[in-house]
């Protein structure tokens, strides 16, 4: 860890930068041979000679969905889910693919809006839930406390949270 001099004068330590520097430097010292295989060319690139060595992990097919769909233009998304509706059907589609949402947006700025925090609580308290069961809910890690520190704190959601969240609101409107 590095550290710094801040304007008080205190020692504070350094964020470190993982960058490719970094994690060159990591396969040299914990992985030499494989380090050298890539320096011969073995390897096309260092992420594949760090997947090799264990450091990195490949990305999912799920991770790069999500890429292609947050770089995609709205026509593109649009004409996705054109064709996603007519591969399993219109009703198993939610309204953010569609190209529609609820009446009102549950966010603003990626921050929730204060009727859709309302109605989470609202439900989780009717159903007598706590924040890890929602999250599992939705597909995520009960552990993950992003909903928790935005219902809290007005914190920033990531765009597949809100999309979940979307799509558990709507299962959850009768309640």
């Amino acid at each position: 860890m590095h550290l710094r001099i801040c304007d008080r004068g205190l020692r504070m330590p350094k964020q470190q930068k993982r960058n490719n520097s970094y994690y060159g430097r990591q396969l040299m010292l914990r992985f030499p041979t494989i380090h050298s295989d890539f320096l011969a060319g073995k390897y096309s690139s260092l992420r594949d000679a760090l997947i090799a060595a264990g450091i990195r992990k490949p990305r999912s097919r799920l991770h790069e969905l999500k890429n292609a769909w947050n770089k995609a233009s709205k026509a593109e998304q649009r004409e996705f889910a054109r064709w996603l509706r007519a591969q399993i059907g219109a009703t198993a589609i939610p309204s953010v693919l569609a190209g529609g949402s609820l009446a009102r947006p549950i966010a603003v700025d990626r921050r929730l809006e204060t009727w859709a925090a309302s109605r989470i609580e609202i439900i989780m308290t009717k159903r007598g839930m706590r924040m890890g069961n929602v999250m599992h809910e939705m597909g995520f890690n009960r552990l993950d406390a992003s909903l928790g520190r935005a219902l809290a704190r007005g914190g920033r959601l990531q765009p597949d949270v809100l999309t979940a969240l979307e799509i558990w609101l709507r299962a959850n409107e009768k309640i």
